[in-house]
Parts: C-alpha cells; sequence; structure tokens
C-alpha cells in the first residue's frame, strides 16, 4: 500500500513544470478576458448612460427654453392686457365723466324746457281768458255766429249790453259727421263779462243740448279731462269744484288734490 502510495506521489512530482504552468495560465487569461469584457461592457453601458443623460439633459435644457419662452410670452400678453385694461379704465372713467356731463346738461335743458312750456301754456292761457266755447249746438251753413251769441246772451242769460269781440265757428268741418258738430268760440271784450256769465251759465242753460265752457289751452284740456271721474264722483257727494287756471279748485279757488 505504502509502496503505489509512494509511486503515485512520484509521479505527481516527477509531473513536468510546464504542464502544471499552462493550466493555471489558461485560467487566468479566462479570468483576465472575463475582466476585459466585464469591463467593456461597464464601458458600453456607462457610455449609453452619459448618452441618455446628455440627451435628458438638452430635452431638459429644450423645455427649460420653451418654458422661459412661454413665461415671456404670458408675461408679454399679460402686460398688453393690463395695458388695455389701464386704457379701458380710463375710456371707462372719460366715458362716465361726458356721461354725466350730458346728463346734467340734458335735465338742465329737459328743466328749461318744463319751464319754457309752463310760460308759453300761461300767455295762451291769457291770450284765451276771454274766449267762451259752446258745445253742443249745430252751426248753420252761412250762420252768423256773433248774432248767434248776442241772442243766447239775451234770451237766457237777459244780457243785451255785452260787446261780443268776435265769434266763429271751431273745429273741424266734418265734425258733424261723426255726430259731434263744430263748437262756437266768442270772445268778450271784458273778462269780467265772462265771469258774471260762466257763475250762472249751467243753470240757465240746463235745458238746452249745448252748454258753455271756458276755452283751454291743450295742455290745462288734458289736466282737466285726466281728474273727471274724481270730480264727478265728489259732485255726487255734494262737492262742487271748477276748473280754472289750469287745476281744479274749490268753492275757495284752492286747488283740489285728487292724488
Amino acid at each position: 500500500m505504502s509502496t503505489r502510495a509512494t509511486r503515485g506521489s512520484t509521479r505527481k512530482r516527477d509531473e513536468p513544470a510546464g504542464h502544471m504552468e499552462g493550466k493555471h495560465g489558461d485560467d487566468l487569461d479566462n479570468v483576465t478576458g472575463g475582466a476585459s469584457e466585464f469591463e467593456a461592457f461597464v464601458r458600453e453601458q456607462f457610455k449609453k448612460l452619459l448618452e441618455g443623460q446628455k440627451e435628458l439633459q438638452d430635452e431638459v435644457r429644450a423645455l427649460e427654453d420653451n418654458m422661459e419662452k412661454n413665461v415671456q410670452l404670458l408675461e408679454a400678453r399679460m402686460e398688453r392686457m393690463e395695458k388695455k385694461m389701464e386704457a379701458s379704465e380710463t375710456t371707462q372713467r372719460e366715458s362716465a365723466k361726458q356721461i354725466k356731463s350730458i346728463t346734467q346738461r340734458l335735465k338742465a335743458t329737459e328743466q328749461a324746457v318744463e319751464e319754457f312750456q309752463t310760460k308759453c301754456n300761461k300767455l295762451e292761457r291769457f291770450s284765451r281768458r276771454n274766449n267762451v266755447r259752446i258745445i253742443g249746438r249745430k252751426v248753420q251753413k252761412g250762420e252768423n255766429c256773433v248774432s248767434t251769441v248776442e241772442k243766447i246772451l239775451e234770451d237766457k242769460f237777459g244780457l243785451d249790453h255785452i260787446k261780443i269781440e268776435r265769434a266763429h265757428p271751431d273745429g273741424p268741418r266734418n265734425s258733424d259727421s261723426d255726430g259731434v258738430p263744430q263748437h262756437i268760440l266768442f270772445k268778450l271784450n271784458s273778462y269780467a263779462d265772462k265771469v258774471s256769465i260762466m257763475k250762472v251759465a249751467r243753470r240757465k242753460l240746463q235745458d238746452e243740448s249745448y252748454y258753455f265752457t271756458d276755452d283751454l289751452t291743450v295742455t290745462d284740456l288734458q289736466e282737466k279731462r285726466k281728474w273727471m271721474e274724481k270730480v264727478r264722483h265728489a259732485y255726487k257727494e255734494g262737492k262742487k269744484y271748477r276748473f280754472y287756471n289750469g287745476y281744479w279748485r274749490d268753492g275757495h279757488g284752492k286747488v283740489v288734490s285728487f292724488d
């Protein structure tokens, strides 16, 4: 047993050194080659990583550039909008001032027109103060209205001394076709005569189909008609009102308010 072991040991010891070195050299080459491949792989991956990082950086820079441009555009738009808003506010303030000025002038003009209309109405009312209208009596063709008025005053009022300045038909000529005859408008020389006649006219003409009334301006006539229903209602309650100088008045001449 010991001899075989010795022989085996001898063979192992007697093997050429080159044989052993060859085996170890192959193993080292394998290790060295694997390391080189790994290094190449690592370098390749690192290179790709660097390239990817560079692309990413380029994209980030591009995004930053775009964002900066967008921010600049947005700031420019906001600046333009602010300028437009400032201009619009300035325009609105100026328009508001103009509107206020126009409104004030319009109000002053309306007031002036109203005052002018009031004055004109008073002047027209004064020019009509001696006039009386006969409503409801048909005017015959060719009739002398002055003679007609004088006869009515003499027959119904017992007045034969009243001076009539003029008398004539008044109103549309075709009013008879509507069942409404033309008025007879006459003017007295004396306002005192008119007052005395109008005070008793309702009683003196109560049995006639016509009646006497004041010659009102358009404005006064509108005011009179506006409250006619209330005046009729008041008359049924025993209150008697008369319209003159633009207002309904009681027996003492005090203006009556229906509001």
